[in-house]
């Protein structure tokens, strides 16, 4: 992923990101222990279940959208929406 090629993150991030790809990509295999603990260096139990429940969350999200094929990039926020069409 290019996140691992960029300067610009921390190394919290950085365990984060690798974190996220993990969980997303479960079905490659099981995560590594070493990542467990990369993690566990730089957030609390809580803050990994809380990463690891938005990831699963943004996963579900997805996969909900693809397998109705939900058209992408049309949401506009109601507000948005009524600036839009009301009269001048």
């Amino acid at each position: 992923m290019a996140w691992r090629e960029a300067p610009i993150y921390s190394a919290r991030e950085c365990a984060a990101l690798a974190w996220t790809e993990a969980v997303t990509r479960v079905t490659d295999g099981p995560i590594a222990d070493a990542l467990y603990e990369e993690v566990r260096r730089h957030f609390s139990g809580k803050e990994i279940a809380d990463l690891t429940l938005v990831v699963i969350a943004i996963n579900g999200w997805n996969r909900l959208a693809m397998s109705f094929q939900a058209p992408v990039g049309n949401y506009r926020p109601r507000a948005a929406r009524e600036r839009a069409t009301a009269a001048p």
